[in-house]
């Protein structure tokens, strides 16, 4: 799990990124640069990658998630690997909340409370 922000110089260029973000073309290109990543590691192999939009939350001025399902060969063993990035705006501020697990992926409600807890300090004073 980790989290991460960024501040642009002003609101419409979060707004923009925002915009970028929600597309339908990011799922795609996403679950397709993060197939390449995994699969340029030495220890990966037979790495397919999809992603889905995560039901939407209400944080922040705006946020949109999604969920990449990783399947692939590690040493030999086949592992699932859930990665779910949710990316929160608030004013010039975008936040990017993601937890990575094997096996099983994070609940719903872990995933609201991560993303609650960072929208609040991302528009803490």
């Amino acid at each position: 799990m980790g989290s991460a922000v960024t501040f642009a110089e002003t609101e419409d260029e979060t707004r923009a990124a925002s915009t970028v973000l929600e597309a339908s073309s990011f799922p795609p290109c996403f679950a397709a640069d993060f197939a390449k990543q995994m699969d340029s590691l030495p220890d990966f192999s037979n790495v397919t990658a999809s992603t889905t939009r995560l039901p939407a939350l209400t944080v922040g001025d705006q946020s949109i998630g999604y969920r990449t399902t990783l399947k692939s060969r590690y040493t030999g063993i086949a592992v699932t690997t859930y990665s779910d990035v949710v990316f929160v705006r608030s004013g010039r501020g975008v936040a990017v909340v993601d937890a990575v697990a094997s096996g099983t992926a994070f609940s719903n409600a872990t995933r609201i409370r991560l993303a609650t807890a960072v929208a609040g300090r991302l528009a803490a004073p």
